[in-house]
């Protein structure tokens, strides 16, 4: 097994671990085979990084002044006890997960909600994250690997005849034949756009297709079906620039690029989304005011519960 991804195993184990401590003591059992765990270096220093990171992530729940400032009603004696340790409890795991925890101790990179970082991999090719994204990285004597866990990022890829460089976004292998291209994991499709060259994709059980320079490839996940079209790169590419340009493009997708730029959560309510499509360029370095834009173009109403945006679409 690569270097990493024995070390991200770990770091899942580690964060299981000390998940399971939070809901309360541990069995004989499981307290033996932790132990056992343990005696490991490698896993005893995951372990200390998780127990670190569970905690800073119930310091950024409680700075946090919205979700501070929020009052629970008061339990009934009888159940105060209980319900103390099941609120704490609730608050330990919730703020691990709110501060993305888990994808923190399996990416090898991630993007911050106003970041877009572009960083130079160890073999010299180069990757630029859109926001909210995260990449794990698997390089090797006869391989190099990266895995797009979230998001979106475009690869100019280093020449390395000995070693093929490939990008697994969801059950889709991206491989590079000499290339620039970008890779966006959706929650309903796998999209890949090619800039320079041509990379050839392989959606398994021997069913693979090259696309060529110019070519978008979109991967419906839930029917397993492969569109290829021409494509225009400066749109599909547009977010490098802080853009979003809209072609009757539905607003559940516009909504999840903006939702990617924001601290919080934003739940839109109401008609359905299908029916709502928008067109136009859209600037989403400022999401409060691409929001703004879209609750006027659709004439909708918003409200903010701390962290919370809930938009309604009468």
């Amino acid at each position: 097994m690569p270097r990493r991804q024995s070390r991200r195993r770990r770091h899942e184990e580690a964060a299981d671990w000390v998940l399971r401590q939070s809901r309360g003591p541990l069995s004989s059992a499981e307290e033996a085979a932790l132990q056992a765990w343990l005696a490991d270096p490698d896993n005893r220093r995951s372990y200390e990084s998780a127990r670190q990171l569970f905690g800073a992530a119930g310091q950024a729940i409680a700075s946090d002044p919205d979700l501070r400032a929020f009052e629970a009603k008061p339990a009934k004696p009888a159940g105060l006890k209980v319900a103390v340790v099941a609120a704490a409890l609730a608050i330990g795991i919730g703020s691990f997960f709110w501060a993305d925890g888990p994808m923190r101790l399996r990416a090898d990179l991630i993007a911050g909600i106003d970041e877009m970082p572009r960083v130079t991999l160890g073999d010299g090719s180069v990757v630029q994250l859109n926001a909210g994204s995260a990449i794990a990285v698997d390089f090797d004597l006869g391989q190099r690997s990266v895995h797009l866990m979230r998001g979106q990022a475009y690869f100019e890829v280093a020449p390395d005849r000995d070693r093929p460089f490939s990008v697994t976004a969801g059950t889709t292998t991206v491989v590079a034949l000499g290339t620039a291209f970008d890779v966006r994991l959706g929650q309903a499709d796998i999209a890949v756009t090619v800039t320079e060259h041509s990379v050839l994709l392989d959606l398994g059980e021997d069913r693979t297709t090259q696309l060529n320079e110019g070519q978008q490839g979109r991967y419906q996940i839930a029917g397993a079906q492969l569109t290829v079209e021409d494509s225009d790169h400066h749109r599909a590419l547009a977010w490098r620039d802080g853009k979003l340009v809209l072609d009757d493009t539905p607003i559940d997708e516009i909504i999840t690029e903006i939702d990617k730029r924001m601290s919080g959560k934003i739940f839109v309510t109401g008609a359905s989304l299908d029916e709502r499509r928008l067109s136009g360029t859209i600037d989403i370095t400022d999401p409060v005011a691409a929001l703004s834009f879209i609750e006027q173009a659709l004439d909708a109403r918003t409200l903010q519960i701390g962290p919370m945006i809930i938009m309604r679409l009468d």
